[in-house]
């Protein structure tokens, strides 16, 4: 039986990891980090939205993750998620006898277990909607014989939109063998997408990302992070440049006409890569989230 390991966004792994079973070996090499890696993150996540260093700057760094994930994504925090991730960090900042959070055990439960919770309840016509218009890569540049393919980021691959659909009904529904074996390589692959990112953000940021014990903050900025597939490199600035530059090559090379200005470069309408962040991150996601984040801290 053949295996495709498939690494990308949340949705991407999870929803087509059973795909493995159809289709050729694709296995993700070990970790090696570029050197402009830590300059990325640097300038993106790590000075646009620092992890809070103190009780009192919690506030500020909660409104800091949330305009980032706005301007990235087109994603929101709404005022009764901000404060509530508030109070559940600045309560893990206050833990007896230290400051708590999670485990990166527990961070891998919880993320799992809240995307697992979403997809079983996707509809026929959302998962039909997802293969149709989510999961491109830099979609103004459709290849019009791969039209119908969904596309896999972090793999560089494309899996067709046929078989996307039927192994996405087994897996939500998770009652044939198929489906349940599609859902225990999910949790496999989730977890080590999960060991990726921390690892990668622990290299190029250890002064906020290198810790034992991940804080709320984090736990729902990495949340974000797998469901929309932002690496949290760039500045917003760097992000525009990236993607006026994306358009000036389809109007050069390709002759098509594709506007940067006022788009994400990821979530819904992303110009660099589409995810369905309305269903996998919206705030009813995002409270379940919380929900499970506070029964540990």
């Amino acid at each position: 039986m053949k295996q495709k390991l498939v690494w990308g966004s949340i949705l991407g792994i999870a929803i087509v990891a059973g795909i493995a079973l159809f289709t050729k070996v694709a296995v993700r090499s070990a970790p090696s980090y570029p050197a402009e890696l830590a300059a990325g993150v640097q300038s993106g996540i790590a000075s646009q939205a620092p992890c809070p260093s103190s009780y009192g700057g919690v506030p500020q760094a909660v409104e800091n993750a949330a305009s980032f994930i706005t301007y990235r994504s087109g994603a929101t925090l709404s005022q009764a998620v901000k404060q509530r991730l508030t109070l559940l960090e600045q309560s893990a900042m206050s833990g007896p006898p230290n400051p708590s959070g999670l485990t990166r055990q527990q961070v891998k439960d919880v993320i799992t277990a809240n995307f697992m919770n979403t997809a079983s309840s996707v509809t026929d016509a959302q998962i039909k909607n997802m293969a149709k218009t989510s999961l491109r890569v830099f979609p103004c540049l459709a290849d019009s014989n791969r039209r119908d393919d969904v596309q896999l980021r972090g793999s560089k691959g494309n899996i067709n939109s046929g078989v996307f659909k039927q192994n996405a009904f087994l897996f939500r529904d998770g009652s044939t063998p198929e489906g349940l074996s599609l859902r225990a390589m999910a949790v496999t692959l989730i977890g080590g997408e999960i060991d990726a990112r921390l690892d990668a953000l622990a290299f190029a940021c250890p002064d906020q990302w290198n810790v034992t014990y991940y804080s709320p903050y984090r736990v729902l900025v990495l949340a974000y992070a797998l469901v929309s597939d932002d690496l949290l490199l760039k500045s917003q600035s760097e992000i525009a440049s990236q993607m006026q530059s994306m358009e000036t090559w389809l109007q050069n090379n390709r002759s098509i006409d594709c506007p940067s200005d006022g788009r994400c470069p990821y979530g819904e309408q992303g110009y660099i890569y589409s995810t369905p962040m309305s269903l996998f991150f919206s705030e009813g996601v995002q409270n379940d989230l919380l929900n499970r984040i506070d029964a540990i801290v």
